[in-house]
């Protein structure tokens, strides 16, 4: 029979001789560090890329006041022109007159012009833009971002024969104008609708 020599250790014995794990190489810290730069640098690439460079594009202030519920808006929502997304809702709050006392939702929003590129025409986004396209019309609306959800959105056109409604603030951030959504307009109708003359 075989005798084993005591002196040699036996085959895949752990921390002794020959064992699996003396051939497994492990990662030094420089090899972890610069796969960490390297997913980094692919994430920054997809941002810029996916962005279109709007990340480090102009961005302005605006502010509007809601006098109905924003009920489904959310910090983080987007704002729209028209439908195309050029900025986001930074904070909301509530503006109460004391003497009227009366109800504003103050929503302020950060607008990046960059984000979209506009033809046919030539426009500077800088500080002036926003007071140019108010004074053409331009106003705030809420929009339903999804049936099912409920979220809203705030989306920014030109309505010409819209009831713009805007505060007695001046100053900055610039304010934009609001109107009403479709369901309030709706509902004012019927509550201004003369029932008993309709039917005479």
């Amino acid at each position: 029979a075989r005798v084993s020599d005591p002196a040699r250790p036996a085959l895949g014995a752990r921390g002794a001789g020959y064992g699996r794990d003396d051939f497994v190489s492990r990662p030094g810290p420089t090899t972890i560090g610069l796969f960490v730069l390297g997913a980094l640098a692919l994430i920054v690439a997809g941002v810029l890329f996916f962005g279109g460079g709007a990340f480090f594009g102009t961005r302005l202030a605006a502010v509007s006041f809601f006098h109905g519920s924003v009920a489904g808006l959310q910090v983080g929502a987007a704002v729209t022109y028209p439908g195309v997304e050029v900025g986001q809702v930074k904070a909301i709050g509530i503006r109460l007159d004391p003497i009227k006392m009366r109800t504003l939702v103050q929503v302020d929003m950060q607008l990046v012009p960059d984000a979209v590129r506009f033809y046919g025409a030539e426009l500077r986004t800088d500080a002036t833009l926003i007071p140019k396209l108010v004074e053409r019309g331009l106003t705030a609306q809420l929009v339903k971002q999804s049936f099912v959800t409920g979220l809203l959105t705030v989306d920014l056109d030109f309505r010409a024969d819209a009831e713009a409604q805007r505060s007695a603030e001046t100053g900055s951030p610039i304010e934009i104008p609001t109107v009403p959504t479709d369901f309030e307009r709706l509902a004012r109708r019927a509550r201004d609708f003369d029932l008993p003359a309709a039917v005479e």
